[in-house]
């Protein structure tokens, strides 16, 4: 479910709802066409995991935990060098927007927005781990997306796991007056799919490739009111 924040007429908190509970949100904090925040929710809709982009490198520099929705840690990229490990982030972003307005009074909006790009799972480094790198700060890493996964002898995703994730996102605005009534109709369609490749953290081998709950949702609303109830 799409939602523009700062009332500009463009989509910028886009929110994947499953089951009834919110699933996955994502932001443009800076209204700038590019999502730099990502947060994830427990099966009961209760918060899981922040990522953020605080800095608007393309780099996450912020990741915060939560349990049943209370924070429980928060680790930081001090000097913004995007150095947690496996932590990357390749994107492409584009977007664009028609209108075109009617002879008396009107206008007809139409808006696509697209980002395709692959994403680093950030990777657990704690010290007393054979695995540790003293290159990277200390992380217990990204929580995974949907089933969990059994690994043999306690180990966890390692280095070069990522997902690659793609979403187009539409919206049609129309505005029209009509029998002395200003009425607006709005629509939206989401269209995103995304594919793990995790990577096993012992032997470096692919262990995995899956595909995650997509997003394929739509919707309108149609609103009606006297022009001069209408806010400027």
């Amino acid at each position: 479910m799409p939602h523009h924040s700062n009332l500009d007429g463009e989509f910028d908190v886009f929110t994947i709802f499953k089951d009834g509970n919110i699933f996955s949100q994502e932001k443009d904090t800076n209204f700038d066409g590019k999502i730099d925040y990502f947060s994830r929710f427990d099966p009961k809709g209760l918060l899981k995991e922040i990522k953020e982009n605080t800095r608007y490198t393309g780099q996450i520099d912020r990741l915060r935990f939560f349990e049943k929705g209370i924070p429980l840690r928060m680790e930081y990229d001090a000097d913004g060098d995007g150095y947690l490990r496996n932590n990357r982030m390749e994107r492409k972003d584009g977007s664009i927007y028609l209108s075109y307005f009617f002879p008396d009074e009107g206008k007809i909006k139409l808006g696509m927005r697209f980002n395709e790009g692959e994403y680093g799972m950030v990777v657990e480094n704690l010290k007393g781990s054979p695995f540790y790198d003293n290159d990277y700060p200390e992380s217990e890493g990204d929580r995974l997306v949907g089933p969990g996964i059994r690994w043999q002898g306690g180990t966890t995703h390692g280095d070069g796991s990522y997902y690659w994730k793609e979403r187009y996102e539409w919206d049609l605005i129309v505005e029209k007056s009509l029998l002395g009534i200003a009425w607006e109709a709005r629509s939206y369609l989401n269209d995103e799919d995304r594919t793990d490749y995790i990577y096993e953290r012992a032997s470096g081998d692919l262990a995995l490739v899956r595909n995650c709950p997509s997003d394929y949702s739509w919707g309108w609303s149609l609103r009606g009111a006297q022009p001069s109830q209408i806010m400027p």
